[in-house]
């Protein structure tokens, strides 16, 4: 019988590109404001990529921190993965973001 193999990194926690070696493009994220229906402001943050499972933790954080609700959606335009919070979030989200290690943040 061969034994099992186990993945070493499984139980360090980091995303499974970081943990297997992958090569990873430096993320440049934007934040930004945007009007929706009644004048309502929803902060937007995109520049993740595609992985949506990494995004959803985000938002889940932001929103947690942030006190607000929010949203991962797919731009019909774009087609491209954002965050979207309720509320006008742009320093304070930055704040968050640069603590967890994000670099090259533009805010709009």
């Amino acid at each position: 019988m061969k034994k099992e193999e186990k993945d070493p990194f499984s139980k360090l926690g980091l995303p499974d590109y970081i943990a297997k070696g992958l090569e990873v493009k430096p993320i440049s994220l934007e934040i930004g404001v945007r009007t929706v229906r009644h004048g309502r402001k929803v902060t937007y943050i995109k520049g993740f990529g595609d992985n949506v499972e990494e995004l959803e933790k985000i938002a889940k954080e932001l929103k947690k921190k942030l006190a607000c609700g929010g949203t991962v959606k797919r731009n019909e335009i774009t087609k491209e993965y954002e965050v979207l919070l309720q509320g006008d979030h742009r320093k304070k989200v930055k704040e968050i973001l640069e603590s967890k290690g994000y670099k090259n943040i533009e805010v709009l």
